[in-house]
């Protein structure tokens, strides 16, 4: 892969240009590819140039056959705080896409409260819709809070392996018994991962590469 970013190199004829024009232009870009499989490439171009380094990003993508993915995700920060959603609705296509931009909304609204309050407050707003799973977290330095309702994974991935996060049982915008949070540490160079059940939750950690 690395030989596919040199400028010169081709293996179709062309004047292997194009990649390395991505990585020089863009203000974050990165490839990820396995043979048999596919291949993604993610490229940020900012407005104006800017210094501040990406700490947080995500992927969704709509089941075969749908325009619209169910899934959806945010990240805000505010000082030393980031705050993460993972909402994923129930069902698949437009009204699954409905009822996670309701929960995404409840958080963006007011991202200062705690997990537990802000996972109240989208069960709430999810009412009405299909409802689904939400999944929230909030990291400060080497301390992870998060609170979960329904079918969301949360780990800590760090160089001593995975630590799961408790997400309890129950359907944002129709079932919740409680509202519960829990801390959880973050060792240095550690990665905060939420999915939702479109991935499954036996992924290797070992082929996760962290970068401090």
């Amino acid at each position: 892969m690395s030989a596919a970013m040199r400028d010169g190199h081709s293996t179709a004829g062309t004047l292997g240009i194009g990649l390395g024009a991505i990585r020089r232009l863009a203000d974050f870009s990165d490839l990820y590819s396995t043979p048999g499989h596919g291949t993604v490439l993610v490229a940020r171009f900012w407005p104006v140039p800017s210094e501040y380094k990406i700490r947080c990003a995500g992927l969704v993508r709509p089941i075969s056959g749908e325009a619209e993915c169910g899934d959806t995700f945010g990240a805000i920060r505010a000082d030393d705080t980031v705050t993460v959603v993972l909402a994923d609705g129930l069902g698949h296509g437009p009204l699954a896409a409905a009822a996670s931009a309701e929960a995404m909304a409840a958080v963006l609204a007011g991202p200062a409260a705690s997990p537990a309050a802000l996972l109240e407050r989208a069960h709430r707003r999810m009412s009405g819709t299909r409802g689904g799973a939400v999944g929230i977290v909030q990291v400060c330095g080497q301390v992870a809070r998060f609170a979960g309702l329904g079918n969301v994974a949360a780990f800590i991935l760090s160089s001593a392996g995975r630590k799961s996060m408790l997400s309890v049982p129950g359907i944002a915008g129709y079932q919740a018994r409680t509202f519960r949070q829990f801390d959880y540490e973050v060792p240095p160079g550690a990665a905060v991962i939420l999915h939702s059940d479109g991935i499954s939750s036996r992924w290797d950690a070992g082929v996760v590469v962290l970068t401090p």
